[in-house]
């Protein structure tokens, strides 16, 4: 290749410069196995390359569908957990309201058997007072019957008169089926317009009947006391004849119940009239002391 030039830089600076080619190379291309290399190993990637992404997306489709799964398993369990949650609280309601009747039902059983229960108890409770109420009357009855009672009454009164006492004679009896042993006695007499306190009879109360002496119901003691009521002045006697004065005799006697060993008081106050004929109890009563 050869190239023309001017070297006349005057001629040749306003026109523009021109490269002429004359003659081209010859370019040989010598096949020596690399290009086909290169195009296969092309090939193989690209087929690789497929096979890749043909995996990946089949992985794809299954975690697609893996997920579309767990969605609808996701799904059903929260139905099938609502279903149950509602059945459960079904059941529950169900149950409660069985519940509640049932317990209803026990609750009016126990009042109807508490209520017979009551009246039973309260039949058995009355039977029982009254059992014990009459076993306490049969007790009662059986310490009256067999508990000695005595009684005191005046067999004799000698004479009034002015300035001298009065000697009486008095019976002591045992009413009762049980003897009586006496542990002491006093006796005393007044005349007066009233009955006179027992514990105020004055210095003129005797023995009564003997210390340690038994009464028995077949067996009552009669004893006379001398001058036991005192000396009366004229006006006491008038007032004893007119019939504004009386009488009266008093005391007591302790004694020991034999059928169960309880001691006893007999406490006695008797009034008499001018005429001496007859006397009247103001005081007979038996007393237990322990």
């Amino acid at each position: 290749m050869s190239t023309d030039h001017n070297h006349n830089p005057e001629n040749n600076k306003d026109k523009p410069q021109t490269i002429k080619i004359t003659k081209f190379p010859k370019i040989k291309i010598v096949d020596d196995g690399t290009a086909s290399t290169a195009a296969k190993k092309a090939n193989n990637i690209s087929i690789i390359s497929v096979i890749v992404n043909g995996i990946l997306m089949i992985c794809t489709v299954i975690l697609a569908v893996y997920a579309i799964v767990q969605a609808k398993s996701s799904q059903s369990a929260a139905t099938i957990a609502q279903n149950t949650l509602t059945e459960t609280k079904r059941f529950n309601k169900e149950t409660f309201r069985r519940q509640d009747s049932t317990n209803k039902a026990q609750a009016k059983s126990d009042s109807e058997k508490f209520k017979r229960d009551t009246t039973q108890f309260g039949l058995q409770k009355r039977t029982q007072e009254a059992q014990i109420n009459a076993f306490k009357e049969t007790e009662k009855e059986f310490q009256i019957s067999n508990s000695p009672f005595l009684q005191i009454s005046i067999e004799f009164v000698g004479a009034i008169e002015v300035g001298k006492p009065v000697d009486i004679t008095i019976k002591i009896e045992n009413l009762g089926s049980y003897p009586a042993k006496i542990i002491n006695s006093i006796t005393g007499a007044t005349t007066r317009n009233s009955p006179p306190d027992l514990n105020m009879l004055g210095k003129y109360t005797q023995t009564t009947v003997p210390n340690n002496s038994y009464i028995s119901n077949k067996n009552p003691i009669t004893n006379n006391i001398p001058g036991i009521i005192p000396s009366i002045s004229l006006a006491q006697y008038e007032m004893v004849n007119q019939g504004k004065w009386f009488l009266y005799v008093g005391g007591k006697i302790k004694y020991i119940n034999l059928a169960n060993g309880k001691i006893k008081e007999y406490k006695y106050c008797v009034k008499m009239n001018q005429q001496r004929s007859g006397f009247q109890y103001v005081k007979n009563d038996n007393y237990n002391l322990n």
